[in-house]
């Protein structure tokens, strides 16, 4: 009777968390579930024509480093580690803050590189992007850059400044180097 007793108690407090469980995900769903922010995708795409021949252009960006040179007001230094796909673009900014990068795509053909970002201060997810570099003539060339990344609505505005403010900044440099 006593191991009865025994283990009509144990099923009974097993049973009451579960319960428990249950209402306190049922909780968390109510109360976060709809308090949420919609994530959206954004897309951004900055061109520049730039008066460099294009294939000095590419040797200077494929190289995946020097960032220091291109936007100045807001990286500090830049460290990549290996080379090629794979290699790691360590990105110190101004205010400390740290961004890293992994190159995944590199066709030197066509002048296009794709990266990612695998770690970043920034309230973005999912950061992708892609150069590409098409020779108008023998001192011209058209520079593609191209962001997608994904952001809750709330941070929507100041990523896409931050992230359109970046591309400009560096296109724009580009052709003052």
């Amino acid at each position: 009777m006593e191991l009865n007793t025994s283990l009509w108690l144990f099923l009974n407090k097993i049973i009451m968390i579960k319960k428990i469980t249950i209402f306190l995900l049922f909780a968390t769903f109510l109360t976060n579930g709809y308090s949420q922010e919609k994530i959206t995708k954004e897309k951004i795409t900055n061109t520049e024509i730039v008066a460099i021949d294009a294939d000095e252009l590419w040797i200077n960006l494929v190289g995946f480093g020097n960032l220091e040179l291109y936007v100045p007001s807001v990286i500090d230094t830049t460290i990549v580690q290996g080379k090629g796909i794979g290699a790691i673009r360590t990105i110190k900014l101004k205010d400390n803050g740290i961004i890293k990068e992994q190159l995944t795509y590199v066709n030197s053909k066509k002048m296009k590189l794709k990266y990612i970002m695998i770690e970043s201060p920034m309230q973005i997810s999912d950061y992708k992007a892609k150069i590409i570099i098409k020779r108008i003539d023998d001192k011209n060339s058209l520079v593609i850059f191209q962001s997608s990344y994904k952001v809750s609505n709330e941070n929507r505005i100041v990523m896409y400044k931050t992230i359109n403010g970046f591309q400009r900044t560096l296109l724009s440099n580009l052709k003052n180097k």
